[in-house]
């Protein structure tokens, strides 16, 4: 993903700088109301940032380069701020697929649509191989192992019944797991039915019988992956695009405008309600209890910064920082619904400005989908909308192969519709009172700063390098260590811990390489600032063989300080 992230960014430059038309067609962009939304959230997802300014103290802990921050995961600082530049990222991608090509299809250019089905067609093959072939599996499992340290193999859920018990562990081809072979399948599929009415038009075939060739291919696939969400949108998108056809070749049919602003405000009505329900009520008993639980951990954290939010996509951050420490923390990092995390990381400005974007597209998809002509729209629009339902139980921007194309989609049906003149006269009142409403939620505590707890090693515990706080509710003591278990750069020097408790000065500790030291603790909170000496021990560094055969190097992007262990109900 950071090598995409990467060439995406070089790919964009180069048709920006070669391409007459690409600096008109952003600017043309910027001053439409897509435009202007897109850039309202991008500036909402930073703000949020700016109103938990712990976000920012703790970049203190983390190594700063273009590496890691590309590389950076839910749990880090920089999450968001990757989050957001990627989503604008996004944006540029879309404007300049469009400028490199004079007839762009349904504003989706033809190398996007031939380069998403390849995508497509690639992890297909390599996931009914995976099917076929356990040893594709095994090979598949080495490389996520190798690239990410991990790979989630789950058993399929029983989608048909007689069914249930013909693969031991669901398909996932170049994804880690299911969920995301599932979502990016679900992104892809407009560009695939896109590819395949552009192929059956220029030769003159019947178009319906050619639509329908995907759908058991899509069927067959969903089974194998076992994932119940792409199902659902995929149903979705089909019931929907029935309807619109039907609409579109019934003579008299004028209900177009009325029709899609029913379908926009009970779309949007339905998805603002339903995290709100499942996660306050007992509509549902016994079913989706962990969905459950994220739901209400979500608007937890959107009660206590509904204004601009933490951050975009700051969940897993906030989640860590915040509500672990509080006994209301979850397993995942993520909501797994796509309204709530837009919600936690921008608050209800930002989440107003995205469901403009979706009431944008889903009013003028359908407004073009009901008229005979309008077969492309038709297509957009109903996995638009199988893809919006599909957001209800996950979220779409972790991984950038769909994020991108989500935003490919959104902005395609949007269109650049120019914007009415829009001066500082409403928009600073409206940013002033905004940030007045924020005021009394400015600067959330954080409840262990300057920790590390890593979620899929339960036991360990690290103190990272500069300050830290940790909530110390239970009388008790702590057992600070040096000893890492693996190699870094700065195993050889000294660690100076200088930390404070309720009632009692400050005391400093300085810990050799391979040293321990227990300290006693009482209920309050302890601070620290903990810091490697710049000298060496010893004048020996680590041999070549050493680093050749020695224990790996830290890849973390956290500057571990030192290891410690907590006892007797600390």
């Amino acid at each position: 993903m950071e090598i995409f992230d990467f060439l995406s960014v070089v790919w964009i430059l180069g048709a920006f700088f070669r391409n007459k038309r690409a600096d008109t067609r952003v600017l043309i962009f910027l001053k439409s109301r897509t435009g202007l939304a897109c850039l309202g959230l991008i500036f909402t997802g930073v703000l949020g940032t700016f109103w938990q300014l712990g976000i920012w103290k703790d970049w203190e802990h983390y190594r700063l380069s273009p590496y890691f921050f590309f590389r950076s995961g839910e749990l880090e600082p920089f999450f968001p701020f990757k989050i957001v530049f990627s989503t604008f990222v996004s944006v540029i991608l879309f404007l300049c697929i469009g400028a490199t090509e004079n007839k762009p299809a349904s504003r989706i250019g033809k190398t996007a649509i031939a380069g998403v089905t390849t995508g497509f067609a690639i992890s297909v093959v390599l996931g009914i191989g995976e099917f076929l072939s356990p040893k594709i599996s095994s090979i598949l499992d080495f490389y996520h192992i190798w690239l990410g340290g991990y790979v989630d193999r789950d058993s399929p859920h029983r989608l048909i019944p007689f069914l249930s018990d013909f693969k031991s562990h669901s398909i996932q081809s170049l994804f880690w797991n299911r969920s995301w072979f599932g979502m990016y399948l679900v992104a892809c599929s407009p560009f695939v039915f896109l590819a395949i009415r552009s192929f059956v038009k220029k030769r003159s075939l019947n178009l319906r019988k050619f639509l329908l060739l995907p759908v058991p291919v899509f069927f067959t696939i969903f089974v194998l992956v076992g994932a119940r969400g792409p199902f659902f949108s995929l149903f979705v998108g089909g019931l929907f695009f029935m309807l619109l056809r039907l609409f579109a070749y019934r003579k008299g049919f004028r209900f177009g405008k009325e029709f899609a602003v029913f379908t926009v405000l009970t779309a949007i009505s339905l998805s603002v309600m339903f995290p709100l329900v499942f996660a306050k009520t007992e509509i549902l008993p016994g079913f989706g209890e962990e969905r459950k639980e994220l739901f209400s951990a979500g608007l937890l954290l959107f009660e206590e910064s509904p204004v601009f939010g933490w951050g975009m996509e700051s969940y897993g951050w906030a989640n860590e920082q915040v509500l672990k420490e509080e006994g209301v923390g979850t397993r995942l990092h993520s909501t797994h619904n796509q309204i709530l995390q837009i919600a936690v990381g921008t608050g209800v400005s930002g989440l107003f400005l995205y469901l403009f974007l979706w009431g944008g597209a889903i009013y003028r998809g359908i407004y073009f989908a009901t008229k005979k002509k309008g077969g492309s729209h038709r297509i957009l629009v109903s996995a638009a909308l199988g893809i919006f339902v599909y957001s209800w139980f996950q979220e779409w921007f972790f991984l950038r192969s769909t994020q991108i194309l989500f935003w490919i989609l959104l902005l395609s049906l949007n269109g650049k519709r120019r914007a009415e003149s829009v001066g500082p006269r409403v928009y600073i009142p409206v940013i002033f009172l905004l940030i007045v409403s924020a005021l009394p939620f400015f600067g959330k505590p954080l409840s262990r700063f300057g920790t590390f707890f890593p979620p899929d090693r339960i036991g360990e515990s690290y103190i990272l390098e500069g300050e830290g706080s940790l909530k110390i509710e239970n009388p008790g003591r702590i057992l600070l260590g040096s000893d890492l278990g693996f190699r870094q750069e700065v195993a050889d020097k000294k660690r100076i811990f200088r930390y404070t408790i309720p009632e009692k000065k400050a005391v400093v500790l300085e810990l050799k390489s391979d040293e321990t030291h227990e300290i006693v603790l009482p209920v309050g909170i302890l601070e620290w600032d903990c810091r490697i000496d710049s000298m060496p021990e010893t004048s020996t560094p680590y041999s070549w063989k050493e680093s050749l055969w020695g224990p790996a190097l830290d890849p973390e992007p956290r500057k571990l300080c030192l290891r410690f262990s907590r006892k007797n109900g600390l």
